[in-house]
């Protein structure tokens, strides 16, 4: 949902195809929960998440993410404004080449932790660094597997040792998406996210529409589509 490779609110270690851009937007429905941090407007408003996200080098993926919650201007007297973020996600080792795990490491909304480096404030309700290792196996003819395991921390408050207002991913969080072949364009899938379950479904329309949707531990519907294709 956050716009980079992965399951539903999990990284994956794999990457798309280098030169690969994705635009898209994804539905937050508050029953999820602390996805904003904003405790003075007790998360009683839906969400949407815009992103623009691209694959170079080609083991690095980068991504700048706007969020904000519907139905709320910008106001100065409530101190809300839309979060602006910045991630990047780099693989360490490539799985798809040889039998071990691909390997990720990424640092969602990365700027907290260099403002802290630097000695300014900036929020950080999505802030988290984490690693994630993915496999794909293929136990029989007709099934395909994509396995996720990770753990994720948030380095810049554990620097400056206070509360943080959300983690994105905070401990172990792991996932599996199931698909009939590799190259299907319908997946299913069930993750942990380190602090809830959650199950959804992949589907590819048009070559380049990717639509997604999410129930979060039977609380609300979240979703959206993105938009994919190599430059």
């Amino acid at each position: 949902m956050g716009g980079l490779t992965g399951l539903l609110n999990i990284p994956s270690a794999h990457m798309q195809k280098d030169g690969t851009m994705m635009l898209g937007a994804h539905f937050l429905d508050p029953s999820i929960g602390d996805y904003g941090a904003y405790d003075h407007l007790k998360n009683e408003f839906d969400a949407l998440a815009l992103f623009g996200t691209v694959t170079f080098l080609p083991f690095v993926e980068g991504e700048f993410r706007y969020t904000f919650l519907l139905g709320v201007e910008n106001w100065e007297e409530n101190s809300y404004f839309g979060d602006r973020m910045m991630s990047v996600k780099i693989r360490l080792l490539n799985g798809d080449t040889h039998k071990w795990p691909s390997v990720s490491l990424g640092f969602e909304d990365f700027v907290s932790l260099a403002a802290f480096i630097i000695d300014a404030s900036s929020p950080s309700y999505f802030a988290s660094n984490y690693v994630v290792a993915s496999k794909k196996v293929q136990p029989f003819k007709h099934l395909f597997i994509d396995l996720s395991l990770g753990y994720g921390y948030n380095l810049s408050h554990a620097l400056m040792k206070r509360s943080p207002e959300r983690l994105q991913h905070d401990g172990l969080f792991g996932g599996i998406e199931l698909r009939l072949h590799e190259t299907s364009s319908f997946g299913l899938m069930l993750e942990y996210d380190s602090r809830y379950w959650n199950a959804g479904l992949r589907l590819l329309i048009f070559k380049h529409v990717h639509l997604l949707a999410s129930m979060n531990e039977n609380r609300g519907f979240s979703g959206g589509f993105t938009y994919k294709f190599v430059l």
